[in-house]
């Protein structure tokens, strides 16, 4: 488990279509995003497919504009909330050996 890593999965309703971003933790005040892409799926039982994507660190293949991201208040609320489930999950507070 890389702590240091958050995700997000939007999904439709229909649980055929949604977003997927990707978040780093780049300090303890601020988490940067590093991936996004579109997905689609032609029922529940099938893979997601990448319809379109944005990769900070692989500008050149990037479907999508980094001025075309849309980054909603929901989705930065559940990033934090993952975030924070996840270091609840793992942080062990003890007194030093």
């Amino acid at each position: 488990m890389n702590m240091s890593k958050v995700e997000v999965e939007v999904i439709a309703e229909n649980g055929l279509s949604g977003e997927i971003w990707k978040f780093h933790v780049h300090s303890e005040r601020e988490m940067k995003a590093i991936y996004y892409a579109r997905v689609s799926r032609s029922s529940k039982r099938h893979k997601w497919v990448e319809k379109a994507h944005w990769n900070r660190y692989s500008d050149r293949t990037a479907t999508i504009k980094t001025s075309e991201l849309v980054l909603t208040h929901e989705v930065m609320a559940q990033a934090k909330q993952n975030y924070i489930e996840t270091l609840e999950r793992n942080l062990v507070v003890s007194i030093p050996d």
